[in-house]
Parts: C-alpha cells; structure tokens; sequence
C-alpha cells in the first residue's frame, strides 16, 4: 500500500513498484478533469504535459485513472463518457461531473 493515498488493487499491481507511481498520476488526472469539460484521453495526456513541465503519463494509464476516479476510495466521483466524432471511430471523451455522494473515504488533498 502507498502512504499518500488510498489502497490499490489488481493482480497485477505491486505497492512497492507501483503505489508512489499511481497515486501521483490519480492527483495529475483529477486536477486536469477538475476543468469539467469534455476531454479524449489524449487531451488529458496533452494537459498533464502542459501543466506537470512536460511530463507524459501513459494513455492506457490516464484510462485507468479516469475509471478509478468513479471508485468510492477515489472520490466517487461521476464522469460521464461518449463518443467523439464518427461513433465508428471508437473514439471517446469524458467529463467529471461532481461526486455522486459523500465517499466513504475521502481523496488525498492535492499538493498546490
């Protein structure tokens, strides 16, 4: 488990290689999702890379972040999801709407 955020789960994740990595890509996530506008997962990568020096976090990785984001031990948070552009496409942007109630355990301050 890290020591700046909730606990993590999967049969892949391993606190000791992947708990500092996380929780600081959930704080990039939420700060750039805060905004409340309809974002595509690269949009995101795009801004956490304007607003965080440059750096890049993996889409595949902001994904999964956007998803946790809806789990009560993030924030409980409601992001809504739909398709940009051609729907064959298969292209997607989603958008933070607001907790959908008071979570159980509260998301870590972000650091200013």
């Amino acid at each position: 488990m890290s020591d700046t955020g909730p606990p993590r789960d999967g049969a892949t994740f391993d606190p000791a290689l992947d708990g500092e990595r996380a929780d600081t890509q959930q704080e990039r996530v939420l700060t750039v999702m805060r905004c409340g506008e309809w974002l595509t997962v690269s949009e995101v990568q795009a801004r956490i890379a304007q607003m965080f020096n440059g750096k890049r976090d993996p889409e595949t990785s902001i994904g999964t972040r956007i998803r946790d984001l809806r789990k009560a031990k993030f924030g409980l948070f409601r992001i809504d999801a739909q398709r940009r552009g051609n729907p064959k496409a298969g292209l997607w942007e989603f958008r933070l709407v607001a907790p959908t109630q008071t979570p159980t355990e509260s998301v870590p301050p972000l650091e200013a």
